[in-house]
């Protein structure tokens, strides 16, 4: 499977945007209590939004055992605070993370679960990410997309999201 790295400059202008949605509302992770209730709606999110991006041929995800002793204590909770969730009532139906490392952050994952596709959520979701960015000063937004993934693709292109270039050799 084939991805493409895309890059988002936060030196230039970025424009506002409304942050509302009518159906959903976003909530970061480190709102919410380390719970079993916290571990398996992130889970069950996580699972189906992996499963379905065009990118994973394995058609494999992880047990949840194996989530939350593996996955959730590194990949969610430490990061918890630039882990973004859509929430529609109390539905967890919607996922973007960020994490930095200098200036840069970078956007991991980003579900939505399918009866909420289409609605523009993960669009809100990584307008949230871009927020993030541009509230801790960070320069650049970094994210990898499977080639095949046309409608992330176009959400990104639409944020203003770039290929980035290969190093030259």
């Amino acid at each position: 499977m084939s991805f493409l790295s895309l890059s988002l400059d936060l030196s230039k202008t970025v424009p506002s945007f409304s942050l509302h949605h009518p159906e959903v509302a976003i909530h970061c992770l480190a709102e919410m209590a380390d719970s079993k209730e916290t571990r398996l709606h992130l889970y069950q999110l996580v699972r189906e939004g992996v499963l379905d991006d065009p990118g994973n041929e394995s058609g494999k995800f992880e047990s949840y055992d194996e989530f939350t002793k593996n996955i959730y204590p590194r990949c969610y909770w430490a990061q918890r605070g630039g882990v973004f969730l859509a929430l529609a009532g109390t539905a967890w139906v919607g996922l973007s993370c960020i994490t930095t490392q200098g200036k840069t952050g970078h956007n991991g994952l980003t579900v939505v679960t399918r009866a909420y596709r289409g609605k523009g959520i993960a669009t809100l979701l990584k307008k949230r990410i871009i927020a993030y960015g541009v509230a801790h000063n960070l320069s650049r937004i970094m994210t990898r997309v499977a080639e095949t993934n046309q409608a992330m693709l176009a959400i990104n292109q639409k944020l203003g999201f770039t290929p980035t270039l290969p190093p030259s050799p």
